[in-house]
This record gives structure tokens, sequence and C-alpha cells, in this order.
């Protein structure tokens, strides 16, 4: 409900274009490189928000004219510096880090 008072907000101030930041964990668990058409299964709390967020954003969208999109990251922090959490890519593949 917070969501949708959201857009609310937006349709009120007559925002016309909005990006979304949603993430991979609405497609689950793949054992092979994830396609944007693969099937939406999240198999957390966290997913299944995000894609839930995605269809109301799609559908307001579509209601009322705004130009919309989201963005669903990979893991785009990366690892922790001293190697003790997260993923360790050498070289470094992630979006956050690549860019600091």
């Amino acid at each position: 409900e917070n969501f949708k008072t959201f857009l609310a907000n937006i349709k009120e101030f007559n925002i016309q274009n909005f990006v979304f930041s949603s993430s991979a964990a609405i497609y689950g668990t793949y054992e092979k490189p994830i396609e944007e058409d693969f099937e939406k299964k999240p198999e957390s709390p966290y997913g299944e928000t995000k894609w839930k967020g995605e269809e109301i954003l799609a559908e307001f969208a579509k209601e009322n004219g705004v130009r919309a999109t989201s963005l669903r990251y990979f893991n785009a922090a990366g690892a922790h510096p001293d190697g003790n959490l997260g993923e360790d890519h050498e070289p470094e593949t992630h979006l956050i880090p690549k860019i600091i």
C-alpha cells in the first residue's frame, strides 16, 4: 500500500519518467545465466516485494501514461574489501566498485 501511495504522489506532481530499483532476486535460483525473459520465481520476501513492485509500477505506468522502467541488479556492491564476505571477483565485475 505504501508503494501505491507513493505512485499517487507521482501522478499528483505530474512526474512523467520513473526508474524503479528492483533486484535479480525476482528470478530465484537458476543453474545457468539468467536472461530477462526467464520465469519470475522469487524465493524470499525481498524478491517477492520487488516483483510485486514491478507489477504495480507497470500497471500504474500503463494507466497513467508514465514512462517507467525497472533495473534488476545482480549484487551490484560485490564483496567486502577484506574478502571475508560476499563474492570475490578478480578482476572486479560489479557496478558500484567499478564506478567509485
